[in-house]
């Protein structure tokens, strides 16, 4: 019988014991009827790997078992116990704060080239595999789009109420009411009801406290540090809702700037195109689509929200491209390869620009 054909590798994703955190292994099951992966019947080694005949020279495999292996909990600890006389495992660096960021940056860059692997290829995954359970069973899924989060706040007598959902697929889910895991805190990634789901813009972190509860209560007396400290930087990036105070939004574009920077890497001058929505000044080349900010008089609070108008902002920059100028990989415009070739274009061009745009 052609072992091959009868066993395949799937990896499978759990909780550190003792830790809270997800680590990737690999394992070697049996496969059914009808090609799907079945009972785990080994780790994935090298060594059980060559004796089931499994052939993983030269394919994305051998990518992802080396994962495997720089996310084990030994693999860490010795990577961040280098040159150190005295060795602490991972709960002990862990307890460090700062020692845990650097800790968790490392394995959830790690992480991330191992789940876009997994999704690439469509790779068999899957959460807590037992040996009684067949993989198709609880095998995961990704899903295409990443979860947008939104917040509600309400203002009340006593303080603030906010309130965070995730639309995912068009469909609006409480947190809560989902059997949520978190796989890497950033960029963030969950397991939730059996589905890989990417979140936009968010870390982890900040959706965490809505795993146990509907909402989060603000006092009245702890809301401005409150705001300043955990959701200004927050309601900069995502879409928001508030009940009882100011929402004050802004989204025409009061003045498209031609600004000019110079690029160090290439030697050259480009032009920044800049659009400001009053207070708020975006650059075509930023990724973020709103910004925020709070202003907070008396017992009154406002919030100013700016959201990007993208077919305005477009219609922009294509008046740069049909004036022969090009867009590079950064968004940013050159009118030619030279030093100075921007700023003599312009100079050459001033009626055309200076009518469209502030130079």
């Amino acid at each position: 019988m052609n072992k091959a054909k009868d066993h395949q590798i799937v990896y499978n994703l759990s909780i550190a014991e003792g830790l809270d955190i997800i680590l990737p292994n690999a394992l070697i099951c049996d496969t059914d009827a009808d090609n799907q992966p079945g009972y785990m019947r080994a780790f994935a080694l090298h060594e059980t790997i060559a004796s089931y005949h499994i052939a993983i020279r030269d394919t994305a495999h051998a990518t992802l078992l080396q994962l495997c292996k720089e996310l084990t909990i030994q693999a860490i600890e010795t990577n961040f116990n280098k040159n150190q006389k005295k060795k602490r495992n991972l709960q002990s660096l862990f307890a460090d704060v700062q020692i845990r960021k650097l800790v968790q940056a490392s394995i959830d860059r790690r992480m991330i080239t191992f789940l876009q692997i997994i999704r690439d290829h469509q790779f068999p995954i899957c959460y807590d595999l037992q040996r009684k359970i067949k993989a198709s069973q609880v095998r995961l899924n990704f899903f295409e789009d990443k979860a947008i989060p939104r917040l509600l706040f309400v203002k009340t007598m006593t303080g603030i109420k906010y309130t965070l959902t995730l639309t995912i697929n068009d469909n609006i889910i409480l947190p809560k009411a989902h059997n949520i895991n978190i796989i890497t805190d950033h960029p963030a990634t969950f397991i939730i009801d059996q589905h890989i789901v990417w979140l936009e813009h968010l870390n982890a972190a900040k959706v965490k406290p809505f795993f146990k509860n509907d909402s989060v209560f603000i006092p009245e007396k702890l809301t401005k540090d409150y705001f300043r400290q955990f959701i200004t930087d927050v309601m900069g990036k995502v879409e928001i809702e508030v009940e009882g105070f100011d929402l004050i939004k802004v989204d025409n574009i009061s003045r498209k700037i031609l600004r000019f920077v110079y690029d160090i890497f290439a030697r050259r001058w480009v032009i920044d195109l800049v659009f400001e929505y009053d207070d708020f000044r975006f650059s075509h080349s930023d990724a973020g689509k709103h910004k925020t900010k709070i202003l907070f008089e008396s017992d009154n609070i406002s919030v100013f929200q700016s959201t990007r108008n993208i077919a305005e902002e477009q219609l922009s920059a294509d008046i740069l491209k049909e004036a022969k100028c090009i867009q590079t990989e950064t968004k940013k415009f050159i009118c030619g390869q030279g030093e100075f070739d921007v700023l003599h274009y312009i100079g050459l061009m001033y009626p055309l620009f200076s009518a469209n745009f502030t130079i």
